[in-house]
């Protein structure tokens, strides 16, 4: 990821050296209390021989203790902000490359199949980019809808291992359409590992293995438009399947094409 943020947005590796600089630096800041220990003072009272004596100054031990406390709580919520801050920009800076630089992944997907790390690495910096696409351009889900649900159904879950991963999905697993639609057969697996989102390097060389082993796998890092249309392809055929036999058994509906799809459910993933 690092190479790929330093060969197109330069600006971009400044920031996440400054974002590593603020996280060193916050993590180092914890200045001591000033004030005293307001339960060691009474410890010290009653353990004292003769009458416990309270402390004159109890109250005023307990309010800097407590003063401190909030302040330093404030403190890092102002430490943490200025980081979000930071890495928003610098998403805002990727955004716009977002596509090109899947693009360049996918090239060197490519020359990276018969290397387990430089692939684990490859398919790590796509998760990050396709992450960089759903934090920038969801914003209030509502608006943003249907391709919301399905990018992150890309990012999350056994979806990730699919359209996301394999450009001819179905056509390796005949049943992804069936799985999709929660049709899940525990003895007809899938033929590939299950590869979650945040697998790690072990998981990614098991999936290299299966895939080295399956030359009728094409494996890409599809650009955002090209990873809608797939989804929106997988999608269309899970409801064409099931809305199918239910709209002909109960109302001699026929549907064969998509309008007629449309027709029934409206537009949309």
């Amino acid at each position: 990821m690092q190479e790929l943020i330093e060969k197109h947005l330069p600006e971009a590796a400044q920031m996440d050296e400054r974002a590593r600089s603020l996280k060193a630096a916050a993590a180092a800041y914890n200045p001591a209390p000033t004030g005293g220990d307001a339960d060691a003072a009474v410890a010290r009272a009653v353990a004292a021989d003769g009458p416990v004596v309270i402390p004159d100054d109890l109250v005023d031990l307990v309010v800097q203790e407590q003063l401190y406390a909030d302040s330093f709580a404030r403190t890092e919520a102002v430490l943490q902000r200025a980081l979000d801050n930071l890495l928003n920009e610098r998403d805002a800076l990727v955004r716009p490359k977002l596509n090109a630089m899947l693009a360049h992944l996918h090239a060197m997907l490519q020359a990276a199949l018969t290397d387990p790390t430089r692939y684990a690495q490859i398919r790590d910096a796509q998760r990050v980019l396709l992450d960089v696409n759903v934090r920038n351009t969801a914003g209030d889900r509502q608006q943003l809808g249907p391709e919301y649900d399905q990018l992150s159904t890309a990012l999350h879950g056994t979806g990730y291992a699919d359209a996301a991963l394999i450009a001819n999905a179905e056509a390796v697993y005949p049943r992804l359409i069936k799985e999709r639609r929660g049709e899940v057969d525990f003895t007809k697996p899938a033929p590939y590992p299950v590869l979650n989102y945040g697998a790690g390097a072990a998981e990614h060389r098991e999936y290299l293995a299966w895939l080295v082993a399956s030359p009728t796998a094409e494996a890409w890092v599809p650009t955002i438009p090209q990873l809608e249309v797939r989804l929106g392809e997988i999608n269309r055929a899970v409801r064409a399947n099931a809305m199918h036999v239910s709209f002909s058994a109960e109302s001699g509906e026929v549907i064969r094409t998509d309008e007629d799809l449309d027709a029934v459910l409206g537009r949309g993933f």
